[in-house]
């Protein structure tokens, strides 16, 4: 072939790479998801559009005359006097306040939102925002207490930056983001808000990891999540301009805990995504194409050492945490030959993963699991994966591509403040006007406190609340008024006699009979002979010890309400599911339930339970 003819293919080979890379970041694109609703607000930017590099476009919160997002007035616009260069420009401006203010957007749809708060605490001649301290609520739940960011010395910009995400699910025609400062300042550089699929996080199909093993959860929605760590795992920084919900994810390598029991692997195509299961909007291309996998080079360490990492927390009171793991095989050759195991905090979480089952057998196709894990109070929570005792020697293997933790925080939807101040919250009951509640006196709440709080509170409406119609002053006893409730004020219920005083003695002191019967051992002589036969009898005995707690005459030998919701659930997963038997028990044999798998794409486990102290379960990352 003589130069002029080679020199026209390598020219035609260009252009036919060329056309197939553009198809391919143009089918991506056309398929990147479109919000319903989508607020990206340059908090304290001028009235004009900042576009970023991955296309989405900003705008300032300052407009003539007002704000159309800001609540109030309570605020002021900040720009950045000596801004580092090359620093984004959603960060050389801010909004600062000195008094409680919030900012509204109407919700076009409703269904889970992303929330995004921007912090990048800059130095004025008269401000220094690092100083700042203050509280964050969406729709009236906490979701930053006593907030502040400290300014880092280096030079650039974004080692200052502090990124709080949220998802919360929201219902009604407004999401209000109100601040409240501590002492007497606070700042906000950017806000996010905008939908995401349904599907993002489902109300059902997870599971609590514990001692009691696995079990069901839902309830899913009921819960606002902060994200706390999203890692890309045996791969490289995923920006915001390649996630369809631009969200950044970070390699997991300073998280490894033993760096040589893992290789990291990778796959040059995209994943096979399949209906039903994991989309682009759960995770990107990019995290689903690369993994780590056991290293097999290194035989000694593959026999001993499952793959382990430790992800720092910051100890909370909360719920615990959503852990979604994120798998894809592209390791395999073949079908049906990666087996393996999933540890979360030295708990089995999920036995024999067999990632060819659960994605109806298609190599390189995407799968998550979402587990709970109750961590409060914890500074650390480790996820390994592991061999399985399905595996063949020749293809011993265990893989993981993305891990995600999210704080989980109850969505109560109560108006609750931060403090010691006695609140009350109301549920809606009925619609006619004209129900008066007592607040309480004076000197519980200041005047002017109390005057903004009714400022807030009366422009909030939502199904669940009952709206709020003003106050009046009544000698010394600020009273609010608001709707009338058919069955009573909450005030009743919660503060109103629990026993109807007109019983005689001997009726309303069932207790002290069923006490005297508890601490006799016969408890279960005296219940429902509905129930005789079909109670379990270790439910009933530790309802029992739960219940003479309860009972007891000084307050310090009482449970808290937290240990007292424990232990129900214990008397239920004892009556319902059985575990293994602690010595006071009795020998009643219980059978392990079992957990399908479906035929479909399923968010459900394999069909094996292991509890925590079994022999094949991992306590350490050294296998036995």
């Amino acid at each position: 072939m003589d130069k002029k003819n080679h020199h026209l293919l390598c020219i035609l080979l260009l252009l036919l790479l060329f056309t197939i890379q553009f198809s391919s970041l143009h089918l991506l694109v056309s398929s990147a998801f479109t919000p319903q609703d989508n607020y990206l607000i340059n908090c304290g930017g001028p009235d004009i559009s900042i576009t970023l590099n991955d296309n989405r476009n900003f705008i300032g919160d300052v407009t003539k005359p007002g704000s159309l997002f800001l609540s109030n007035t309570q605020s002021e616009s900040l720009t950045d006097p000596n801004p580092v260069q090359n620093s984004s420009p959603l960060y050389q401006t801010a909004r600062i306040f000195t008094k409680e203010f919030s900012y509204e957007f109407e919700i076009k749809t409703n269904g889970l939102h992303m929330v995004r708060l921007h912090f990048f605490p800059f130095l004025t001649q008269n401000h220094d925002l690092s100083s700042a301290v203050f509280h964050v609520s969406v729709n009236g739940a906490s979701v930053l207490r006593e907030f502040s960011v400290k300014r880092n010395s280096s030079s650039s910009s974004s080692s200052s930056v502090v990124l709080k995400e949220y998802v919360v699910m929201l219902d009604g025609e407004k999401v209000v983001v109100m601040f409240e400062p501590v002492n007497a300042l606070g700042f906000v550089n950017v806000i996010e808000i905008f939908s995401v699929p349904g599907n993002f996080i489902r109300d059902k199909g997870g599971w609590l990891v514990g001692s009691l093993g696995i079990q069901g959860f839902t309830g899913f929605h009921s819960y606002i999540f902060e994200t706390v760590h999203r890692i890309n795992v045996g791969g490289f920084i995923v920006t915001p301009f390649n996630d369809t919900l631009w969200r950044t994810w970070i390699p997991d390598e300073n998280f490894l805990v033993l760096k040589d029991a893992a290789k990291a692997a990778s796959r040059s195509s995209p994943p096979i995504y399949q209906q039903g299961g994991a989309s682009r909007e759960i995770a990107p291309d990019y995290v689903y194409m690369t993994a780590q996998e056991m290293n097999r080079d290194n035989l000694s360490m593959t026999a001993k050492f499952n793959i382990t990492w430790d992800f720092p927390l910051v100890p909370y009171e909360g719920f615990g945490y959503l852990v979604r793991m994120h798998f894809c095989d592209i390791v395999s050759t073949s079908l049906n030959q990666l087996f393996f195991d999933i540890y979360i905090n030295d708990y089995n979480a999920y036995k024999d993963v067999d990632l060819s089952t659960l994605t109806t057998h298609t190599l390189a196709s995407p799968f998550y699991s979402d587990f709970v894990v109750d961590s409060k109070n914890v500074e650390k929570m480790r996820v390994s994966v592991g061999p399985s005792d399905r595996s063949s020697p020749a293809n011993i293997n265990a893989i993981l591509n993305g891990l995600e933790i999210m704080k989980m925080m109850k969505n109560d939807g109560s108006l609750q403040k931060h403090g010691s101040k006695k609140k009350h919250i109301a549920i809606v009951l009925g619609s006619v006007l004209g129900g008066l509640a007592l607040l309480g006196l004076l000197f519980l709440q200041g005047l002017p406190e109390f005057l903004s709080e009714i400022t807030v509170l009366s422009k909030i409406r939502h199904r669940h609340l009952v709206s709020l119609v003003g106050y009046c002053e009544e000698q010394s006893e600020m009273i609010l008024a608001y709707e009338f409730m058919e069955k009573g004020p909450l005030k009743n219920h919660l503060y109103g006699s629990v026993i109807d005083p007109l019983l005689s003695r001997e009726q309303v002191n069932l207790a002290e009979w069923a006490l005297h019967w508890q601490k006799k051992g016969l408890l279960e002589q005296i219940i429902d002979p509905q129930l005789v036969g079909d109670i379990n009898l270790n439910s009933l005995r530790k309802f029992g010890d739960t219940a003479e707690k309860c009972l007891a005459d000084y307050g310090v030998d009482r449970p808290t309400m937290g240990d007292v919701l424990w232990n129900l659930e214990y008397c239920l997963q004892l009556q319902e599911t059985g575990r293994p038997r602690e010595p006071h028990e009795d020998s009643t044999t219980y059978e392990i339930p079992k957990l399908p798998v479906p035929a479909v794409i399923p968010r459900a486990f394999s069909s094996n339970v292991r509890m925590r102290g079994d022999d094949s379960s991992a306590s350490s990352d050294t296998t036995q």
